[in-house]
């Protein structure tokens, strides 16, 4: 696409015209007063091939340099906006892929057919969720897994049927801190004939409550957890029926099978629970991405 580009001669006050293109390095308008390339989110000098400032969300990969682009992976990744990017992980907390809505989020897929499209974009365009089949569920953010493993190590301390644990994090919108309860009950854990969990936490009530910490104005919940903490030789997933949660919140269910721990993910959404999990060592772990992101 060509444009019309005008210069001014302050010596003899002429002014001429001349056609150009203004897309050229990577398609990629320039910016003629600056000599600069626009991203979207900072400008590239394409002559000397640096950027002109730095990534705007490089304060979340410390590990990285902030004038780096696509994680130094622009082979594999691209980013169109300088927007945080959303990803996809296995059930072996193995980064596969692209959320399409680049919505900051990380997304635990566990559909055979659903991982195979994700795979075989090879984080080029990303894909869309809506283009999915089966069900999705998203993962907290590492600083509320560093939370929950608080939850997670009260639980496997005490597996001798000594009562439930859970927690309930919210999130402060303005600053995107978080703030954290973590509640206890003495009451027996039940199991059913079919093996399912049945407590008798309440997590309304401040008597339940053993600790508080983060950030004390935090008010939105994300995220509803609490411990099957029995280890009887079987897996104890979320029970269907009791252990709801509300849209828009996380649910988490930690088991503690025989030292083969599982960390349960689903929304009000999830239909297939027993499915949507990942193994708990590895829930507590940064997610790396082929670039060497941290998530």
């Amino acid at each position: 696409m060509n444009t019309i580009k005008t210069t001014y001669n302050s010596s003899n006050y002429q002014i001429t015209y001349s056609d150009f293109c203004a897309y050229s390095f990577n398609a990629k308008e320039k910016d003629y007063e600056s000599g600069f390339h626009y991203y979207g989110s900072r400008y590239y000098s394409s002559e000397l091939s640096i950027w002109n400032s730095t990534d705007p969300m490089s304060d979340k990969y410390p590990s990285l340099t902030p004038y780096n682009y696509c994680a130094n992976n622009p082979i594999k990744l691209i980013d169109p906006n300088g927007e945080e990017i959303g990803w996809y992980i296995n059930e072996n907390a193995e980064v596969i892929g692209r959320d399409k809505e680049d919505d900051d989020k990380i997304y635990l897929v566990t559909n055979k057919f659903d991982k195979q499209r994700i795979i075989s974009d090879d984080f080029k365009d990303g894909v869309s969720q809506s283009d999915l089949r089966g069900d999705i569920s998203e993962v907290p953010s590492y600083e509320s897994r560093l939370a929950l493993k608080e939850l997670y190590e009260v639980g496997d301390m005490d597996k001798i049927n000594a009562g439930e644990y859970g927690m309930q994090i919210f999130e402060n919108i303005q600053t995107k801190k978080i703030g954290y309860r973590l509640y206890h009950t003495k009451a027996t854990i039940q199991l059913d004939k079919e093996g399912n969990v049945s407590g008798n936490l309440d997590m309304g009530s401040v008597s339940n409550i053993i600790k508080v910490g983060g950030d004390f104005s935090a008010t939105r919940r994300t995220i509803i957890a609490h411990t099957h903490n029995i280890d009887n030789g079987r897996d104890h997933p979320p029970t269907i029926g009791s252990d709801n949660v509300p849209q828009n919140t996380i649910g988490i269910v930690f088991d503690y099978n025989r030292g083969k721990s599982k960390t349960y993910i689903y929304s009000s959404e999830t239909k297939f629970r027993n499915d949507s999990f990942i193994p708990s060592n590895k829930f507590f772990n940064h997610f790396r991405t082929p670039g060497g992101k941290e998530l």
